[in-house]
């Protein structure tokens, strides 16, 4: 009787044993399928996020597409094969014509642009090489019309940025009232001009 009692004791021991490893073998199921689940949702949003690019992508080239196809029927345009940093390309004058700010600014709005505006040395650079590529004198839509030595935009009317390359010597407000209160690029830097010259000019039409 009393070994019985001895087997009893060890098989409820054992029981007892077992069931507290089936506890925690479930347990660790539990925190497993969480793991899981979190894995599987972390991976949906980046799927969604991916998925977002894809069509964001799309769209942006979709959008450069259509703008290309505005312009490359615009008799007064063409487009250089450019964009700058997926937010803009710039349209620039067929042919020379006595340049107006407000006209020619008119003839940007045609294509949802406006005279260019140069916001830092980069862009600065990146224009000019395609004004370069013309042969011609190219204006841009900065000028000091309304007070002399603040150049503004003409379009947004923002400042220009501080720290541009300007032409040696220049700008230099050169001749007869009202002097030079427009601007052109040149492979040398910007350079203060009048306002009437025969000249091209390069509009910039925002992507997004």
């Amino acid at each position: 009787m009393g070994k019985l009692c001895i087997i009893t004791e060890n098989a409820s021991g054992e029981c007892c044993g077992i069931s507290k490893q089936l506890d925690k073998a479930t347990e660790e199921i539990e925190l497993l399928e969480e793991g899981v689940e979190g894995a599987a949702k972390k991976l949906e949003e980046h799927i969604a996020v991916v998925l977002d690019s894809v069509e964001n992508i799309h769209d942006l080239e979709a959008r450069i597409k259509g703008l290309y196809t505005i312009v490359s029927i615009h008799p007064l345009f063409y487009v250089p094969s450019a964009v700058y940093k997926e937010e803009k390309i710039y349209a620039i004058s067929r042919r020379d014509a006595v340049f107006d700010l407000e006209k020619m600014n008119n003839k940007c709005k045609e294509m949802s642009g406006y005279l260019v505006e140069i916001d830092d040395a980069e862009e600065l650079k990146f224009v000019t090489k395609l004004a370069i590529l013309t042969r011609s004198l190219v204006y841009i839509g900065t000028n000091d019309v309304e007070e002399e030595g603040k150049y503004v935009h003409y379009n947004s009317k923002k400042s220009l940025p501080d720290g541009l390359k300007w032409k040696a010597g220049n700008p230099d407000n050169y001749g007869d009232d009202p002097g030079e209160d427009c601007m052109i690029l040149s492979g040398q830097g910007l350079n203060d001009i009048d306002c009437k010259r025969n000249a091209r000019f390069i509009c910039e039409i925002p992507i997004v």
